[in-house]
């Protein structure tokens, strides 16, 4: 753990040539936002949040706080007790994980404070597992906090902030806390009550996001630690890329009378076409004063980026008065979704007076079965493209580097890690397929663990499929791959999905066959034991199947999904799991509860965990050199021991909402005129959307509404 701590650190240290935003709030010993030992009603703010580490003798934590909606703040930890029993020598001291989780149930109103309630320790062991309500009330730099918290907490807490600099914030509170209940394993971990119930002391904050904290608690230690800050909304490493924006915003856009129609087209096909563009299969259709272009985003993480840029490259190179414009996003040449616009819009947008509002006079929705995305009805004069477009991107090579890290409970050390070089192949087609193959190679590799097999030091095709996309019209697909799943399983999967405005139905079916895990690409002769290995005693590595009923709704406030499926799964178990992913754009974290017939030991269901989808640019922003549309995906449990025979899924490459998700058109409006609503204001000089609305807002406020007027308030410059 102190080997992964310090790789953190010193990628914390390079930071201090970029800014970060410096936050008010400060996390508490534990992560969570608050004092030092308890919890304030203030949040992080949404898709704000900080990594850190806090040591608080006999404990230290790791942790990660994220404000996951503007009311709802979800912190991870990982605490080592330093008094606690000795697990092995690889292992050392005895470490538990835990989940806090926050709600704003009001905001701050004349004389009411922020009140809000959360649950400590929420999963795993709880050892500190304990419920509270707590409010505060903030006033110039001031914070005055009070709450009453359950079981170890014992009872009334409270305490003061003071943001006394920009740099420097004062905290001191009042801590009941009785550290006599806290035992593990037959061992207590501080046996004495603390000589003080007062802790007190200072949070050093910088302009890049990397802070401090000192401070004197119990009477009886001093304690420190540090954090980074980040904002989803922004790269974590490196700065944003600049936005799409003209070479001369000055010069003059002729009407539709003054420009060679055919020209026009043939010049915004081959600037939208041209290789490195993020684009291919480009074609543009001209009507009467209305004009399609159709396209396949190839080179971002974000449909709405691509999108965007489309829109934006357009309006500099139509005629001032078209009347209709029109984009339509391919797939593998299946034209899916489109937006049409009026010729008004393209006139804001060059004047860089386009917001997110407009996006409602737009029109969304999901194609009919079509090559281009173009109406029966509509008549268009000339078509050019896709030409040389076609081939962008049809056949890709690269290499990439991989890394997966592991947190869990063995006899070595808990924090494991193996980099790899990965050599990736991709052949697009415009009918439908794709062919995906990735080879993994290890470099360094630490894991340890004896459930995943595959972890190991061999080279192994890690996926390789064939995968075709079939669109039914309105927004019914169907979606099949084969080939290797992923470095556990070799088969097929088959989806079906009708998506109905804000919500789907659908369903999956699997085929599989278990992997070797030391080879290449070879079947394994026999079942594998995750106890015990390849063995005939296991039995025979026969095909198997499972199948799954599935549903979701979108949220479209908060860009929310939750998705539900019920069936059988890999080991024959039956039961149902949820998942609950929130996205900014294109970033996601999501969080899983499985329950079936099979039970994680000593619990009423089989498992949760988490979801990450960060995009490489989300990581290194401007230091890529050029935009990317690879994403880090990862999936873990929350939980210290399962069931490793129940809830299992076999893997795949692109899922129909990876592949489509982006695309719902309710989806692509809201993120499309949020990206619009950006390059205007970058063109007049002023801030980001995300840095100036609104980042905190109540469960009350939602549920009446409320939130807008504050958001509109915050934005205008309202307090």
């Amino acid at each position: 753990m102190k080997r992964a701590f310090l790789s953190l650190a010193l990628a914390f240290l390079s930071l201090s040539l970029f800014v970060c935003p410096v936050f008010a709030v400060s996390p508490s010993n534990s992560g969570f936002t608050g004092l030092w030992e308890y919890p304030t009603a203030e949040m992080a703010g949404d898709g704000k949040g900080w990594v850190g580490w806090s040591e608080f003798a006999p404990y230290r934590s790791y942790y990660v706080t994220l404000g996951y909606l503007p009311w709802l703040e979800y912190n991870l930890r990982l605490t080592r007790f330093a008094t606690g029993p000795l697990i092995s020598e690889g292992y050392g001291r005895y470490k538990d994980k835990a989940v806090d989780l926050k709600c704003l149930l009001f905001s701050q109103a004349d004389w009411l404070p922020n009140i809000a309630v959360g649950t400590m320790d929420m999963t795993g062991t709880e050892i500190r597992k304990a419920y509270y309500a707590v409010g505060t009330y903030t006033f110039d730099k001031w914070a005055f906090s009070l709450g009453y918290a359950t079981d170890s907490y014992e009872g009334f807490f409270g305490g003061v902030s003071w943001q006394a600099l920009d740099w420097l914030e004062f905290k001191a509170e009042y801590s009941p806390l009785d550290y006599t209940k806290d035992y593990v394993s037959g061992k207590y971990l501080h046996p004495d009550p603390a000589e003080s119930d007062f802790n007190y002391g200072a949070v050093l904050k910088s302009p890049w996001g990397i802070n401090a904290t000192v401070s004197y608690q119990r009477g009886e230690e001093l304690c420190y630690g540090f954090y980074y800050s980040f904002d989803l909304s922004k790269p974590i490493f490196g700065k944003e890329r600049d936005k799409p924006i003209v070479e001369d915003p000055d010069r003059d856009v002729p009407s539709w009378k003054e420009v060679d129609l055919q020209a026009m087209a043939e010049r915004l096909q081959e600037i939208l076409g041209t290789k490195g563009s993020g684009l291919r299969d480009v074609a543009v259709f001209v009507g009467d004063k209305r004009v399609l272009v159709a396209y396949e985003n190839i080179g971002f993480s974000s449909q709405a980026e691509a999108l965007a840029r489309v829109m934006v490259i357009s309006s500099w190179n139509l005629p001032w008065d078209i009347e209709t414009f029109s984009a339509v996003p391919r797939v593998r040449g299946r034209a899916t979704s489109r937006v049409d616009v009026s010729g008004s819009q393209l006139g804001l947008l060059r004047m860089g007076k386009l917001n997110r509002y407009d996006g409602n006079a737009a029109d969304f929705y999901w194609v009919s079965r079509s090559l281009w995305g173009t109406k029966e009805s509509e008549t268009w004069n000339i078509m050019v493209g896709p030409g040389k477009s076609r081939r962008n991107g049809a056949a890709e090579v690269k290499v990439a580097l991989a890394y997966e890290p592991r947190l869990d409970r063995t006899l070595d050390e808990d924090y494991m890690d193996r980099w790899s070089l990965d050599y990736i192949g991709r052949l697009r087609s415009s009918s439908g397929w794709e062919v995906y193959l990735q080879i993994r190679q290890p470099l360094e590799n630490s894991i340890d663990i004896w459930w995943e097999p595959s972890a190991n030091d061999e080279t192994r095709i890690w996926k390789g499929v064939l995968s075709y996309l079939h669109p039914m019209g309105n927004g019914v697909f169907g979606l099949a791959e084969v080939g290797w799943l992923d470095e556990s399983w070799f088969g097929a999967n088959v989806w079906a999905r009708w998506y109905m405005g804000d919500f789907w139905a659908g369903g999956r079916f699997s085929m599989f066959k278990e992997r070797d895990p030391y080879s290449f690409a070879s079947m394994a002769d026999y079942k594998v034991n995750l106890y015990g290995g390849i063995d005939p005693a296991n039995g025979e590595n026969d095909w198997a199947n499972a199948m799954w009923l599935e549903g979701g709704y979108h949220d479209g406030v908060y860009d929310l999904d939750l998705k539900g499926m019920y069936g059988k799964f890999i080991d024959d178990d039956k039961g149902y799991r949820i998942d609950v992913t929130r996205h900014w754009d294109d970033r996601s974290v999501g969080f899983y509860y499985t329950n079936t017939d099979v039970k994680a030991p000593d619990k009423s269901y089989t498992n949760i965990g988490m979801m990450l989808d960060l995009p490489a640019d989300m990581w290194f922003g401007d230091w890529m050199g050029e935009d990317t549309s690879t994403v880090w995906h990862q999936e873990f449990t929350l939980l210290s021991s399962w069931s490793f025979y129940s809830g299992r899924i076999p893997g795949a490459w692109k899922t129909p909402e990876q592949l489509l998700g982006q695309l719902r058109p309710e989806l692509l409006r809201r993120n499309l005129y949020l990206a619009l609503d950006d390059y205007g204001r970058s063109l007049r000089g002023r801030s980001s959307y995300h840095d100036e609305v609104l980042r905190s807002h109540s469960l009350y406020d939602y549920i009446t509404g409320e939130y807008r007027v504050k958001e509109d308030g915050a934005l205008l410059g309202v307090q």
